[in-house]
């Protein structure tokens, strides 16, 4: 990229609230009459182990703009992960010509006004709970999660992994007809897959726990013992009557 380039994506790099805004009036200014937006952006990771070693751990830290424009029944979507002016512009002018093409239904639409919640809701639920769990703390928690799967049973002869993963999403979601809503939801989770093996032949099956709040998972041994149970009752399949 040259410098001038470089100067013009610098200028042109929007928030999220402002490619949002940019891109429901680039719509409205290339006739589009309705047109939904979404916006993201998450962090987190996800920790795997398998037969007692770390394998990988994969780190997240990116969004993505999704745009859906309706066109007399007929939609179009279209995509971009670079917020600046000029990428947006594409992607509403590439969510339009797709529209044009595509087969029409009467079901296609945005939902009724009058239907639209702005803000939050007022149900008594807390989305936005981070876990601040350190990488050696991640890694003891999915061993511990295995190792209970493979010392729970000697028909449990192999391992598919065990993972722990966190991950934080703040998203936007606006239309044209006035909607507009911001908000940031966690996401946690821990899993396991086992295999088991008799005379009869193998068989694999798997737990996981998931939650928004990380005291709501359940135990890495429970999980565990759970994957293996579950595989266990897989072995020596037998024909019904």
């Amino acid at each position: 990229m040259s410098q001038s380039q470089l100067a013009t994506f610098q200028t042109d790099k929007l928030d999220r609230a402002s490619a949002i805004e940019h891109a429901l009036a680039v719509a409205k200014r290339m006739n589009a009459p309705q047109v939904f937006a979404e916006i993201s952006h998450t962090q987190g990771y996800d920790l795997w182990v398998r037969m007692g070693e770390l394998e990988t751990i994969e780190h997240r830290d990116g969004g993505l703009l999704s745009i859906v424009v309706y066109l007399d029944g007929r939609a179009g979507s279209s995509s971009t992960s670079e917020l600046t002016k000029t990428a947006v512009e594409d992607a509403v002018r590439a969510a339009i010509a797709i529209a044009k093409f595509t087969a029409k239904d009467d079901c296609n639409g945005l939902p009724p006004a009058d239907r639209l919640v702005n803000g939050n809701s007022d149900l008594d639920i807390e989305l936005n709970l981070p876990w601040h769990v350190e990488r050696d703390e991640a890694l003891d928690m999915a061993l511990e999660c295995e190792d209970a799967a493979l010392s729970s049973d000697s028909k449990i002869v192999n391992s598919e992994g065990a993972s722990l993963g966190t991950e934080t999403t703040e998203f936007i979601l606006a239309n044209s007809d006035g909607l507009y809503v911001a908000d940031t939801r966690t996401r946690h989770a821990l899993s396991c897959s086992v295999i088991g093996e008799t005379a009869n032949g193998m068989q694999t099956d798997y737990w996981y726990s998931s939650a928004r709040d990380p005291e709501g998972l359940e135990s890495p041994r429970d999980v565990g013992k759970k994957a293996a149970a579950r595989t266990l009752r897989q072995l020596d399949p037998r024909r019904i009557k």
